[in-house]
């Protein structure tokens, strides 16, 4: 019990006047790759990492939010359905790895942005994420700032429609706003990929820039198609904070 009240205090302190973005961390090792994913499979997945059983109300992974408050429930269910099987250094293992998990989710989600559109009967969700990767020199010796991406695609519509990428336009950002660098609008897919999404599916893939400042931004826009009328349409993508924090 003493571990559960430390866990609660702890997530007390965390910022509960906003939802956090159910995720994992991007990992570097995935940069320039691409998977296409089941949005609640993958949700389903990371949750089960806090909680490592099934206390949870199952549409908790329908959305790609979580309150702070349904991390707390999430984690006191589980903790009151320990068993007499699990001694005390299982018991601190999960509780500590939840922790991390929780703590690294609510930190990722400052560098997060979620972007939803609609187009006739084709809804859009557009996830980016950011993670500070470290200072590098450029080839003219000044100091520039690395940062790796991950693009969430998720076809979210209703009706039974899928989409297809065409293109993307990026627009990058110092820590003033003056933009330092863009990717052409609309230049072709999404690293030399043009997925087709199906309902209720995803695509990501993952990519890296680098900023003069150490604090930047990005946002920008991606060209779609609807399969089944052959109508391009665009799908705007709200700014994503480049901040070089630190996940636990």
């Amino acid at each position: 019990m003493a571990l559960y009240r430390s866990f609660i205090k702890l997530a007390h302190q965390m910022n509960s006047s906003r939802p956090m973005v159910l995720q994992s961390t991007p990992p570097l090792s995935s940069l320039q790759r691409y998977r296409y994913y089941d949005p609640v499979v993958l949700r389903t997945s990371i949750l089960n990492g806090i909680c490592h059983d099934n206390s949870y109300d199952a549409d908790v992974s329908q959305s790609p939010f979580i309150e702070p408050s349904t991390v707390k429930d999430i984690v006191r269910n589980a903790f009151r359905k320990q068993d007499a099987s699990r001694d005390m250094s299982q018991a601190l293992t999960a509780g500590y790895s939840a922790f991390r998990a929780v703590s690294a989710m609510q930190t990722q989600s400052i560098n997060t942005s979620v972007t939803e559109s609609t187009f006739q009967d084709i809804s859009v969700r557009i996830i980016c994420s950011a993670i500070y990767v470290g200072p590098i020199r450029a080839v003219n010796s000044n100091l520039m700032h690395h940062y790796a991406y991950r693009i969430q695609i998720e076809n979210i519509s209703k009706e039974d429609t899928k989409f297809q990428v065409l293109g993307r336009h990026w627009v990058f950002t110092n820590a003033s706003g003056t933009v330092e660098m863009q990717v052409p609008k609309f230049s072709e897919g999404v690293i030399g990929e043009t997925p087709v999404i199906e309902l209720s599916k995803g695509f990501e893939y993952m990519s890296q820039t680098t900023v003069t400042t150490e604090v930047g931004g990005m946002y920008g826009s991606l060209l779609l198609l609807d399969t089944a009328t052959n109508t391009q349409f665009e799908a705007r993508i709200e700014r994503c904070a480049l901040t070089p924090i630190q996940l636990s």
